[in-house]
């Protein structure tokens, strides 16, 4: 058994705790004498209880390359549809505040045309207009493709004239 000087110098102090660690992979190589012990490392480099792991190559590193990159697809579709996101679809815009009982509780149709940073969505009317505001995803409704929505549409000036056939109101409109 040494003795360790106790001191305050740090040279003296990193020796110490040099000698200290020496020693104790003498005691632990003297105690243990399990299998899984590398003897051919250096004493003074690393504790002898670690396991040294050979140099692990492929032997395709091609075939390892080509599975990164087809697992890493996989995790990019999986997120992809994972989101909810409402890009190129028909929404419905919530009326907020005071409604009275006939009004409309949504307007629109309106096509998303894109998601701003914030995670708002940007919307254009059936005239192809982008509107001004960008609106939360909590505000829009959305609507499934259906033929029933008209493609274009036109704003009304007033109405010229009407007619009623077969029960049904025609309108000659400006």
């Amino acid at each position: 058994m040494r003795i360790i000087p106790q001191t305050t110098d740090p040279n003296i102090r990193f020796r110490r705790n040099e000698m200290l660690r020496e020693s104790n992979n003498e005691t632990l190589l003297k105690q243990d004498n399990t299998p899984f012990l590398n003897d051919q490392s250096d004493v003074g480099s690393r504790p002898k209880f670690i396991l040294r792991y050979p140099n692990m190559t492929s032997s395709n590193e091609n075939d390892d390359s080509e599975a990164i990159i087809a697992r890493s697809q996989e995790i990019k579709n999986i997120i992809e549809n994972s989101h909810n996101t409402a890009k190129e679809k028909n929404v419905y815009i919530k009326c907020e505040g005071l409604l009275t009982k006939l009004e409309a509780r949504f307007k629109g149709p309106y096509k998303v045309v894109g998601l701003t940073s914030k995670g708002n969505y940007k919307l254009k009317n059936s005239l192809g207009e982008k509107l001004p505001d960008s609106y939360p995803r909590h505000k829009l409704k959305i609507v499934e493709n259906n033929q029933n929505l008209p493609e274009e549409s036109a704003e009304i000036e007033r109405i010229l004239g009407h007619k009623v056939i077969d029960n049904n109101f025609h309108y000659l409109v400006k």
